[in-house]
């Protein structure tokens, strides 16, 4: 998968691996084989993927050191008294090494532990990522087929409720006589109720399968409506324990404060190799041994290192017995000075190395191996943690893919049901007994409106014939007593009124012959009376 979440399909990976600039990915790969791994193997993987420790160094006691020293004061041959100096600072900067080696590994490891805790949360994200697709996809898919099979089935459920009272209602009413008149022969011949007109074996199958149906919605919802749920609350209840048990910033808390001992342990070591190198410049004299022997026993990294730290000068006083307590004592490599005073000020200085820096590096070393102790702890609950947050990915993914499966089987069938019902035989004997109802209030209310209409054309023909019987006096009484008056004459004045005539033609007389009572009269049940009068009302 992408970091995103999105799986990669086979035949993605190409184009993903030619990917250049914005268009690159980081992929992501999952060993299922761990998913139903035996606790045997998962032990072994622990063991494998938990990084080794340094064993802890074997016992260094300085004070015995300076003991022994202590106890060869009465040599007084000073090339062999600065052989002694420098065998103990020799044992002071292997052990101080080897402190540094162990820190610095470790600090190495823990740097490591964390990066790998870090992808590994960021898989366990993208892994949960996937998941939240998927859950939201199939939740929307979800609720668009509520929608749709409870309207489905509410709709169904009513026709199958009323489906014996419709069909009863249709064995009572008879075929009005003069509809036998007017009607196709194939339609009206020898079907003398309404029911006649309905194909009982087709109601049947339609009957059944609006039963299945109604029965398969309410099976998947059963089934679907409280595993989604339960998915969402179990997605949740993983979010949490994900954010519980990765705490990736203490981790890093834990990481900086490794780091932190580790460059203060180098601080110290770097002051050790610092104080060794000013011994030997001291001493080199009196060895007859130039120093450019001894700083090749050190890497050139280590010596550019000490000399930023603090580059000893050439210049600087001759040893002074008056050192300030816990003041590291000074020397001078531009004088021999007085060898007593120069090893007391090199006895001193190695009282500070095994009382303070050796003592320090041993406690950094055994903080850091503390530290590192707890993150592998963390790392190995980390993997278990992780191997099972992905089995409860895993899980969940499988109960999202079994629901979407049975919510696409269902959604087929349903298609199915209504392509195959697009006009149900259930609903068609309803809209018989209301369309029949129609009908007869349609032919009554189109001979009501024959009835009206001739009348009132009587009516208004009457009207009209009296106000044209007024219009022609007053016209005549200005052709006798106001036209003669005139001094000249207007022809078109002496025209006759015009006249308007209304007929009643193309009246709709050759509909059957029901009225109003035939109806009242042909209804058998009260519950008939009602839907006519339902359907006269909608007219």
């Amino acid at each position: 998968m992408t970091s995103f979440g999105q799986q990669v399909k086979q035949d993605q990976l190409q184009d993903i691996q030619r990917a250049t600039g914005n268009d690159e990915y980081i992929i992501i790969c999952y060993d299922r084989h761990y998913l139903g791994a035996s606790q045997e193997e998962i032990s072994t993987l622990l063991d494998m993927d938990i990084p080794s420790i340094q064993p802890e160094l074997i016992p260094f006691d300085p004070s015995q050191q300076l003991k022994s020293l202590s106890r060869n004061d009465s040599v007084n041959n000073v090339t062999q008294r600065a052989e002694l100096f420098l065998d103990l600072f020799a044992g002071f900067n292997a052990h101080s090494q080897e402190l540094m080696d162990v820190i610095a590994h470790h600090a190495q490891l823990a740097r490591t532990m964390v990066e790998e805790q870090k992808a590994q949360r960021m898989a366990l994200n993208v892994a949960f990522e996937n998941l939240d697709m998927h859950y939201l996809l199939t939740q929307q898919n979800f609720e668009a087929f509520q929608e749709s099979a409870d309207r489905e089935h509410d709709k169904q459920i009513t026709l199958l409720k009323n489906i014996d009272t419709d069909a009863n209602i249709l064995r009572t009413i008879r075929i009005h006589p003069e509809l036998a008149h007017f009607g196709t022969s194939s339609n009206t011949k020898n079907r003398l109720c309404l029911i006649d007109f309905v194909d009982m074996e087709q109601l049947d199958r339609s009957r059944e399968d609006a039963s299945k149906i109604c029965q398969l919605i309410e099976a998947t919802m059963q089934q679907l409506r409280p595993v989604v749920s339960e998915l969402k609350m179990h997605q949740q209840d993983l979010q949490r324990q994900i954010d519980d048990e990765h705490d990736l910033q203490s981790l890093d808390t834990k990481l900086v404060d490794i780091l932190e001992t580790k460059n203060k342990a180098q601080f110290i070591r770097d002051k050790i190799k610092r104080d060794i190198i000013r011994i030997h410049q001291r001493m080199s004299p009196w060895l007859h041994t130039p120093l450019s022997s001894f700083l090749a026993d050190l890497s050139l990294d280590d010596v550019s290192r000490v000399s930023r730290i603090d580059s000893p000068s050439m210049d600087t006083p001759l040893t002074s017995t008056r050192t300030h307590p816990g003041r590291q004592p000074s020397f001078s490599s531009t004088s021999m000075g007085n060898p007593k005073e120069i090893f007391e000020a090199i006895y001193r200085l190695a009282v500070i190395h095994a009382e303070e820096y050796l003592s320090k590096l041993a406690d950094y070393e055994t903080t850091v191996r503390q530290a590192l102790l707890h993150l592998v702890t963390v790392k190995r609950q980390s993997i278990h943690s992780f191997l099972k947050s992905m089995n409860v990915i895993s899980h969940l993914q499988s109960d999202i893919m079994h629901s979407q499966q049975v919510l696409n089987a269902s959604k087929k069938e349903l298609a199915e049901f209504q392509a195959k019902h697009e006009t149900s035989q259930l609903e068609a004997t309803r809209h018989i007994l209301f369309g029949y109802g129609a009908l007869l209030i349609e032919i009554v209310r189109r001979k009501e409106f024959s009835r009206i209409l001739k009348e009132n054309a009587h009516a208004i023909t009457d009207v009209l014939g009296d106000f044209k019987e007024k219009e022609d006096h007053r016209r005549e009484y200005f052709r006798h007593d106001i036209s003669n008056a005139l001094p000249f004459k207007i022809p078109v004045l002496n025209k006759a009124a015009p006249q308007c005539e209304i007929s009643a033609s193309s009246v709709e007389e050759s509909i059957p012959q029901i009225a109003h009572e035939d109806i009242i009269g042909n209804s058998q049940g009260n519950w008939f009376q009602i839907t006519l009068t339902a359907c006269f009302c909608a007219f």
